[in-house]
């Protein structure tokens, strides 16, 4: 278990430029403690983990291939309004 002293947290506040009254002092470390031990957890399981490097030696990517080739005058047949090859959709922001 991580543990930081008033003091040790009172010499951080001052390199920081920041003025801390009793009760300020006594949250601050209290929170910093708790992320002490957190950091320490991370350390611990830290080594149970697979490397990331290990699970990408294999090439998991796959091709890109066109199954259906769709003709977009077919498409534009199925849209409400459109004008040529556009398609007008109404507008949803006004211009201010």
């Amino acid at each position: 278990m991580a543990t930081i002293s008033r003091e040790e947290t009172n010499r951080i506040a001052y390199l920081s430029y920041i003025r801390l009254n009793d009760k300020a002092l006594n949250e601050i470390t209290r929170q910093l403690g708790s992320v002490l031990n957190y950091a320490v957890c991370v350390r611990e399981v830290q080594g149970t983990i697979t490397p990331v490097e290990v699970l990408l030696k294999e090439n998991r990517t796959r091709k890109d291939l066109v199954d259906v080739i769709v003709n977009s005058e077919l498409l534009l047949e199925e849209v409400p309004q459109r004008e040529g090859s556009l398609i007008l959709v109404p507008m949803i922001l006004e211009h201010s």
